[in-house]
Order: structure tokens, then sequence, then C-alpha cells
């Protein structure tokens, strides 16, 4: 494969996504996993190409779900996603829509963060073009901060083209303007936020059942919390159950356990040997047919409850001081299992299944 190159083995440690888990759950979460040799490498490589090809998005897979967001019971957020068909004046075949909004409660301030994207997809679920913007504002009694980025990007002649601009609620200064592009040597990138639509294709190709003996690769767009760094991520998906182990006979989960280290060069791709997602793997909940059941948690503690997404009010006033007393009972439940089962760590598994699995 000419448009990608392996380089050596090197150990890189990197935080995938800021949340707040606790030390307990990531040692539950993660494990050490051997390395993996190249031509291992290039067959999933080879795997996520043809699992993306082959098949197109079958029609039961278009449409929109939304969800609310509860810590211990109480509302926190929400998210929603929706999948239809791209109009016939556009080059792209698919249009994905989404948004979430979490609250958090931090020792400098009440946070709330809301993200939202539009991308146009190719049949293949590749990218064609999209914006993404992220709102978040903090405040304590002395202070108040507020700010949305946005971010717009395309793909055209082989290069992504990436601008991101910001603005200020706050009267700050605003972030200068920033204009990328980088060459893909060939790579067809996916947006992260595409991949559950993986689900649906594994399941029409008869591949969710095969679960862990087949992973598979995809190079994914990926971007860090300031919208300033994009780059193409070689994402490690499996088929399998949930990290805590439950089993559900009727469902299935993709799980992004891994990201192989890359970064997309002058030269190529450069692929090395994957790591763990530190502290929390991402799991896209499926049903057998790869119908979406749930998006990757945004805190990994949270729990989803489904709801029409005609139902949903986005705009609906969340209670930071609930949520704070909902954070400090279960950190104070968490620190007492700790305590409780520091010696039997296989009881101390079944309580996390219990206050954290779905």
């Amino acid at each position: 494969m000419k448009n990608w190159n392996l380089v050596s083995f090197e150990p890189t440690r990197r935080l995938r996504f800021s949340v707040f888990v606790l030390p307990l759950l990531s040692a539950l979460a993660c494990e050490v996993r051997a390395e993996i040799d190249e031509r291992e490498i290039r067959k999933a490589i080879e795997r996520g190409r043809c699992l993306r090809e082959t098949t197109p998005i079958p029609p039961a897979a278009l449409g929109a779900k939304a969800w609310i967001l509860n810590i211990a019971g109480v509302r926190c957020g929400h998210a929603a996603v929706a999948v239809s068909e791209a109009g016939k004046d556009t080059r792209a075949s698919y249009v994905l829509r989404g948004e979430s909004t979490i609250a958090t409660v931090l020792r400098d301030g009440d946070q709330l963060s809301a993200i939202s994207y539009e991308f146009l997809l190719d049949a293949d679920l590749t990218l064609v073009s999209g914006t993404i913007q992220k709102s978040q504002s903090k405040q304590n009694p002395i202070a108040f901060e507020s700010y949305t980025r946005m971010a717009s990007l395309k793909i055209e002649n082989d290069q992504l083209h990436w601008k991101r601009s910001e603005i200020r609620q706050d009267g700050a200064p605003a972030a200068a303007e920033i204009s990328r592009h980088c060459d893909l040597h060939g790579l067809r990138p996916m947006p992260e936020q595409a991949l559950f639509l993986l689900g649906p294709l594994a399941a029409a190709q008869d591949k969710l059942r095969a679960r862990h003996d087949t992973p598979c690769c995809i190079p994914t767009l990926t971007t860090d919390q300031d919208f300033e760094l994009p780059d193409i991520e070689p994402a490690w998906l499996e088929f399998g159950d949930s990290v805590f182990g439950r089993t559900h006979p009727n469902r299935i989960n993709m799980i992004l356990r891994y990201y192989f280290s890359g970064r997309i060069a002058d030269d190529a791709w450069h692929v090395r040997d994957p790591e763990p997602v530190a502290a929390w793997p991402s799991e896209w909940v499926l049903d057998t047919n790869g119908t979406l059941l749930r998006l990757p948690k945004l805190l990994a503690l949270e729990r989803w409850e489904p709801i029409a997404s005609e139902q949903l009010d986005p705009n609906s006033k969340l209670d930071f001081e609930a949520i704070k007393a909902a954070w400090t009972n279960l950190n104070t439940t968490m620190k007492q299992a700790e305590d409780d089962y520091k010696d039997r760590p296989q009881k101390l598994n079944e309580l996390m299944c219990e206050l954290f699995g779905e």
C-alpha cells in the first residue's frame, strides 16, 4: 500500500479526551495488549477499507435519534444524531448532523459545553466537507468565561482544508483565525462522529457476530479540544461485549479500545503500534442489526435514556446545584466501594457494572 508508511513501534502516551473518570474506573477499563506486527496492521486496514466500500447504508439506519443524559438520576445534558440522504445538488451521498450538551461542576466553577456538527459524507462514509462548533461557558462567583469556536473543513484535490475561528461572549479577545491544509496521500478519512455508521454496514455483511476476532482499522479525522490540530488517526475498532463484560443477546458494542499511534506528515501517513485509549474506551451500543442504541458516553459515568427526537427539548434548563449533589453522592459511593472491596477486585468490578454498565 503506497499511501501509508509503517514507522518504528515507539510508545506514545496521550489523553484522547478529557473526562472526569476516577483512577479506580481507569484501572478497571484499561488492559495491556501485546504488540501488533506490520502484517496484522495491514490486514486490519484492509478490513476497514472493505467494510466501508462493500455495502451502502441500509435504509433502516437513516433517521434521527436522541438521548437524555443523567448523573445519578439528575439530568446533566442531552445528545442527538441524524442521518439522511444528501440532496442531488451536492457531490455527497449522506448528511450527518449531531449535537451534544453536557453540564459539569468543577472546582473553579459551573461549566456548560455544547458541540454541534454537520458533515457531508461520500457513499463510503468518507468526508466530503463539514462544520463543527463548540460553545463553552464557565462561571464562578468572581469570573465568567464564554466562547464559541467554529471550524469548517473540506477535502479537495487530495488535501484536507481546515479553518477555525472564535467568537467571545465574555469580552476577552478572540483567538486568531487559523487556516491549515495537509496532503492526505490518497487516504479517505471518516469523521470520528460518523464511525457508528460502520455498525449497519458490518451487520449487512454479517460481520458483527465476528466479535473480537476481526478488528479493523479506519483512517479517522479527529481534532483537539480547541479545534486547532486536525489529524488523521488510525482507529482500531472491535465488535463485542462491553468493557464491563456484560453480555446482551440482542446487543453488540462497537468498541474503540485502541488508537494506532498515527499522524499525517509531508511524506506519508505514519502508523505505529496501537495503544489503549486513555482512561476509557469509546463504545457505540448497537443492536444485532447494527442500529445505533447509544453513542459513546461523554463523561463515562452518565446514563443515557433514549427519547423520541421530536420530544427532545435541547434548551431545557439544567440544575447545577442538583448536578453537584449527584456528583458528590456518586463520588462518596465510589470511595466507599473502593475501601470495602479493595481486596476483592472481582466484587468491585461487579459493583462498577451495576453502577455504570448498561
